[in-house]
Formats: C-alpha cells, sequence, structure tokens
C-alpha cells in the first residue's frame, strides 16, 4: 500500500508495522486519520473526510451517533495527530525492492528521494516510470526541447522533422538551376523575375514597357537584345511610347491649369463669403432694437483732444427707427463757462418703408453720478425732444443719407464732466442710460414744459411714464395714446 497521489481526500494509505487502534480510524473513509479533528460528541475523524459531510451548513449530524452539533465547536485533536504521526510503517515501495522502514511523519520526506517511487515525465509526454529510470527517459523522450542545426530555435524533439522542411535558415536546392548554397528564405529573391540572379528563370524583355513580348531565360535575353534588327526595332517602341507618353502629361497640365484656375476662383469666393459672413454676425451682435441703450463713454486719455463721441447705433423696436447720441465735449459757452452738448440723430434705417414718418420722439438720457457714497450720488438727467422730422428719402434710385439732429447745447459743464474732480468719470468710463420712446401721432408742439412733454406720452389714463429723477406724472385723458415703449436694457 502506498500513500493516495491526492492526499487531501482521505486518510493516508499506507502499511503500518504495527497493530492499529480503532481509534485512530476514521469512520468515513475507514483509514488512519490524516489531520484527525474531534466534535463535541467526542468522535475522531480527518479533518478532509468531516469538510465533505458538513457542505456549508452551520450544524452537523454526526456520521457515528447522529448527534447534532454546531460546526464551529470542532476542533484540531493535537493530541491524536502525533500519536498517528509516530506510527511506524513500511515504504509503500517494498514490493519493489525498497527496504526502507519508518515514522509515518517522515514517509514524506523518503519518498522524495526513494528510487523506486513511481515519478511521471518533467518533460510532459505522460510516460509513468520510477526514479531510477527518469533521467535515461529523459534523454529519449520524444517531448524533449532541442535546438534547431540552422536557426538555434528550440523545438520539440518530435516535431524537428516537421521544423526542418520549414526552417527559413535550412540549406536547399535551387530547381531551376541546381544552386545549393542557398538558404530557404533567400530562394524566392534568388528567383524574382525582376531582381532576381538565376539564369533560368523565365523573364520579359526590358523594354517589355514599350510594347515588346518577348520572353526566355534570364541567360538567354542578352541573346535577344544584341540581335540584327532587334535594336531598331526597340528604338521605334521606346519613341512611339514616349510620344504617347508626352500627350498624355500635356493633357494632365492642362487639367491642372483648369483646376489651379477654378481653385483661385473657388478660394476668392470663400473669402469673399467668409468676409460677409463674419461682417453679418457682427451685425446681428451688435444690434439692438430695444430702445434702450446703456452707453459706456471710452474718454480716457483722449479728453483733452478728443471733441466728440458717438454711441452705437440702436432701434427704438423692430421695426423701429434707427438713432444715435453724440456727445460734444464743445458744447455751448455761456461767459467763461463751458458746456457739453449732447444730441440724437434720426439715421437711415433697414425698417424705414415700414414706419410712419414724420418721427416723433422724446429721448431721455441719464448721466451717473460715480461717486463712491451712494447718499452723495446725483445723476444727470435730460431730455431730447425730436417732433415733425421727416424720413430720409431716395433721388434717382439712390439713397440720400440724410442726418437729422436735435440738440442740447447745456449738457454738463464741461469742468464738472472731464474735470479732476468729475463725479461722473471714473477710470475713463462715462455711463449713460438712454431711452427712446416714439409714438405715430402729431404731438401737441404747444406745450413748453418739461413735464408737459412727460404727459404727452401717457395715453388714456393706463400707462404712467417714471422719468429719471422725476416724480410720477399724471396721466392725461386728452393726449393720444402710446403705440410703443421699450424697456429692455443692453451694454455696447
Amino acid at each position: 500500500m502506498e500513500m493516495a497521489t491526492n492526499s487531501q481526500d482521505h486518510g493516508y494509505d499506507v502499511q503500518p508495522l504495527c497493530e492499529i487502534e480503532p481509534r485512530h480510524i476514521c469512520p468515513i473513509c475507514l483509514m488512519i486519520m490524516k489531520n484527525a479533528v474531534q466534535t463535541m460528541c467526542g468522535h475522531r475523524f480527518c479533518e478532509a473526510c468531516i469538510n465533505k459531510v458538513v457542505t456549508g451548513s452551520t450544524l452537523l449530524t454526526c456520521p457515528v451517533d447522529k448527534t447534532v452539533s454546531r460546526v464551529d465547536q470542532i476542533f484540531q485533536d493535537v493530541a491524536t495527530r502525533r500519536e498517528i504521526l509516530c506510527l511506524p510503517i513500511q515504504c509503500p515501495n517494498k514490493s519493489g525492492g525498497c527496504s526502507w522502514e519508518g515514522d509515518l511523519i517522515d514517509l514524506t520526506g523518503h519518498k522524495s528521494s526513494c528510487g523506486l517511487e513511481p515519478v511521471t515525465c518533467a518533460h510532459g509526454c505522460g510516460a509513468s516510470l520510477v526514479r531510477t529510470e527518469a533521467d535515461e527517459h529523459l534523454s529519449v523522450c520524444p517531448f524533449r526541447q532541442m535546438n534547431c542545426l540552422f536557426c538555434n530555435e528550440c523545438v520539440q524533439q518530435s516535431a524537428m522533422i516537421s521544423h526542418t522542411e520549414q526552417c527559413p535558415m535550412a540549406p536547399v536546392t535551387c530547381s531551376l538551376c541546381g544552386e545549393d548554397d542557398l538558404v530557404r528564405k533567400a530562394l524566392p529573391e534568388h528567383q524574382d523575375i525582376e531582381t532576381g540572379n538565376c539564369p533560368n528563370v523565365v523573364v520579359p524583355c526590358p523594354y517589355k514597357y514599350t510594347g515588346c513580348e518577348f520572353q526566355a531565360e534570364r541567360i538567354k535575353i542578352q541573346e535577344h537584345i544584341n540581335e540584327s534588327g532587334t535594336l531598331s526595332i526597340h528604338m521605334e517602341l521606346v519613341a512611339k511610347k514616349l510620344a504617347e507618353q508626352c500627350s498624355v502629361v500635356q493633357d494632365m497640365q492642362e487639367k491642372l491649369n483648369g483646376a489651379i484656375r477654378q481653385t483661385s476662383e473657388a478660394v476668392s469666393l470663400v473669402v469673399a463669403t467668409q468676409k460677409s459672413q463674419t461682417q453679418m454676425t457682427k451685425d446681428l451682435r451688435d444690434r439692438n432694437v430695444t430702445g434702450r441703450l446703456h452707453w459706456k463713454v471710452k474718454v480716457g486719455h483722449q479728453r483733452a483732444t478728443r471733441t466728440s463721441y458717438c454711441s452705437p447705433t440702436f432701434y427704438t423696436g423692430c421695426p423701429g427707427y434707427k438713432v444715435q447720441l453724440t456727445l460734444n465735449m464743445d458744447g455751448q459757452k455761456d461767459g467763461h463757462v463751458k458746456y457739453t452738448s449732447i444730441s440724437m440723430s434720426l439715421l437711415p434705417g433697414e425698417y424705414d418703408d415700414d414706419m410712419i414718418f414724420p418721427f416723433n420722439a422724446t429721448c431721455f438720457v441719464t448721466l451717473y453720478d460715480q461717486a463712491n457714497s451712494p447718499t452723495r450720488q446725483a445723476n444727470v438727467t435730460h431730455d431730447i425732444i425730436m417732433r415733425e422730422v421727416p424720413r430720409n428719402y431716395s433721388r434717382h434710385g439712390r439713397q440720400v443719407e440724410r442726418v437729422f439732429k436735435r440738440e442740447n447745447n447745456k449738457f454738463v459743464k464741461r469742468q464738472d464732466l472731464l474735470g479732476p474732480d468729475s463725479r461722473y468719470l471714473k477710470q475713463g468710463l462715462l455711463h449713460m442710460e438712454v431711452c427712446v420712446i416714439h409714438s405715430f401721432y402729431p404731438p401737441l408742439d404747444l406745450v413748453p414744459a418739461s413735464a408737459a412733454c412727460f404727459n404727452s406720452f401717457v395715453g388714456h389714463g393706463s400707462f404712467v411714464l417714471h422719468s429719471p429723477q422725476s416724480p410720477q406724472m399724471p396721466a392725461s385723458p386728452m393726449t393720444p395714446p402710446i403705440v410703443g415703449v421699450t424697456r429692455l436694457a443692453i451694454s455696447n
């Protein structure tokens, strides 16, 4: 008897030299217990055998007396394990001639050196033999690894013949010319029609591209070229082919020139289209059709030289009138005091054909006080009133860009606006809020007061307009209604 190959599944399968006590026999596998464990009911088993009975449950029914106990109460029986490992046994290979005897604990060490121990071939051929025969078998095993004599690649001995028949470095003989000083990987290059040197390979005439259809072994091609009359035939073919190629090149050159011209025209068209699209995008981005504008005037270091600043153009609605404000630094002079002036201009617009003229509107301008203290801020407000302004007209099919302007000549003192102590100029910037309200009816020109001007834009008591820094004005039942008022503010 010998130790089982899979020693983890059951007890020791060995031949003892003494009587084995029943308490050392596993009740499950009926062999000497291996790695003995004990249950709470006092019975002993191989550790592997009792684990097969447990199969993941938390409770154990003893295979001997059917006592139920908890699995976690099973413990290792160290004393019994020591007793079993001290049992005297003989070598499982005694029948083959091994005379070793010793304790069970030493069996594993003995089998690792026992010359009669069965082993399998290390090369994987599946042969079963004793250890003393292993070395001899390994030297003749068909699965042993060997180096190819030609390419030095490591190949299994049983596959060496087939490898040699395909080895790229193995010597071969050319089947056409009989040359034997070749290796297999060089044979295709040797027999190549274009670059090879095998004299017996059939190759075409070097003038085949001009029309010569002659073919023969490479060694005979030179004879063909040197034949009388062949040279003139070859030259005629070359001339004919050259004429054809020149015609093709000329046609290709003409097509190329045409393609270049088309490309140039297309590039010019693309550039023009891109410029047009860029301008349209800019116009759409900058267009203001709200009737209201936050005007940021960039004065900067030009305050002493520049005399006027124009606001971005904007429309009073969509459709609406196109207007623009101008801030003039050289306004009216009252004695030694210089004033700035502000004006509003009516410009030719895209919606003029959809609007009613004359143009009547009131522009409310608020200049913001940028003092740091909110309690001391005092914004400046002015009204610009435009009445009975005619439309721009076309003469002889040509648009005449006439500009109609209304101006407030005493807007703010120049020193207060641009001086070093100015409350309105901060970091080189002036900020104004502009709101234009227009109507399609003739306003009452006889109303002189500014307050009456506000009243003229209130209709039927249903709308009250708040002027910057002005109290709420009551509605007048005698004034016509407002057609449209816009209040959205955008910044330029």
